[in-house]
């Protein structure tokens, strides 16, 4: 498995907006959600992800147009150099109830072949959401959602690499959890 920095790319206006141009992953939106997230604020992401509502298809062309458009004008803007961007994330747990914080980090994986055990599936998609999103990939000009990967650090040796400085980008994700995004 090979892990590289890549080019982020991130909103180019203050930090205190970013409770309102955050929306939750693909597969947790509901049409009432689109609607709410995009009341928050005319950049939110979730114009960059979907259409009007959850049965519009035909969204693909306009989602990436949306990403060039604000690359273009300003309003994202992508690093100069690879970075990986570090993620730190407070939440509760729905289970226990108790407070729980992770940190992690978005990278470029490079997937192994199919028969290696280094990256395994963790759960069962359908094959409409895998069609859809290779086409959401296709039409645009890279991957505008991450994919979640859990990884076994038993030493943490790789969360020693993942420090925080103090004055962090901080804001309060609407559904809920606390967010620290920073570039390393």
């Amino acid at each position: 498995m090979q892990i590289n920095p890549f080019q982020i790319i991130h909103y180019a206006f203050d930090a205190s907006l970013m409770s309102q141009v955050v929306c939750p992953p693909y597969d947790k939106l509901s049409d009432e959600l689109i609607k709410a997230c995009k009341g928050l604020h005319p950049h939110n992401f979730v114009s960059a992800i979907i259409g009007e509502t959850l049965a519009d298809h035909s969204y693909y062309p306009k989602a990436a147009e949306t990403l060039r458009s604000w690359l273009k004008t300003g309003i994202l803007e992508q690093e100069s150099s690879p970075k990986l961007l570090v993620y730190r994330q407070a939440f509760e747990c729905p289970i226990s109830g108790k407070k729980l914080t992770r940190t992690g980090f978005f990278a470029l994986l490079r997937l192994p072949e199919r028969d290696r055990n280094d990256v395994l599936p963790h759960e069962r998609t359908f094959a409409e959401h895998k069609a859809d999103r290779l086409q959401a990939v296709s039409s645009g000009p890279g991957n505008p959602e991450a994919i979640f990967v859990l990884y076994s650090d038993p030493d943490q040796s790789v969360l020693s690499l993942l420090e925080y400085p103090a004055d962090s980008v901080s804001f309060q994700d609407p559904q809920g959890p606390h967010q620290q995004p920073r570039s390393a």
